[in-house]
């Protein structure tokens, strides 16, 4: 249950990143929901596709899917806070990711 918890979270946070990366840039809320829905799934997507998985995260669960839907609707919306602030968490945030999601597979290797 915790790791299901912290996939969602993460779900959350890829899903808003990729939505405020773009929201300021004038674009509509459908290519905004497409590109936080990219974000959020594009490198599980492709893990899985790698691995040869059986079935991809996000289509055997689809609490995934309307996860980062409804994180890229909330995104969207207008918020208080001022979007410049959150470019460096989510740069971090993405750094942290990448990096961690490259060095598990060579560690374990």
């Amino acid at each position: 249950m915790l790791v299901y918890s912290l996939e969602m979270i993460c779900i959350v946070a890829f899903a808003l990143s990729g939505v405020l990366v773009e929201s300021n840039r004038g674009k509509d809320i459908v290519s905004i929901m497409m590109l936080g829905w990219i974000t959020a799934f594009g490198g599980g997507t492709l893990r899985d596709l790698i691995l040869s998985a059986e079935k991809i995260f996000w289509i055997s669960d689809p609490s995934y899917f309307w996860t980062a839907l409804s994180s890229a609707i909330i995104g969207f919306s207008p918020s208080p806070i001022p979007v410049k602030t959150a470019y460096v968490s989510v740069s971090m945030g993405l750094v942290t990711a990448i990096f961690g999601g490259v060095l598990l597979p060579i560690l374990c290797a």
